[in-house]
């Protein structure tokens, strides 16, 4: 999921848009998400 408003990549999401994404997929405030990758990612980190 990215910001969709600007050309640049990568660029995180608005609070609204990642709580409305994040909703449709059944996570909410009261769970513990994990992130993680194997080594050769700058993702997951970002994740955190």
């Amino acid at each position: 999921m990215a910001d969709k408003n600007t050309d640049l990549p990568y660029m995180l999401p608005t609070v609204e848009a990642f709580s409305k994404a994040v909703s449709k997929l059944g996570i909410n405030e009261q769970q513990r998400i994990v992130f993680y990758d194997d080594g050769d990612s700058f993702l997951a980190p970002r994740g955190w």
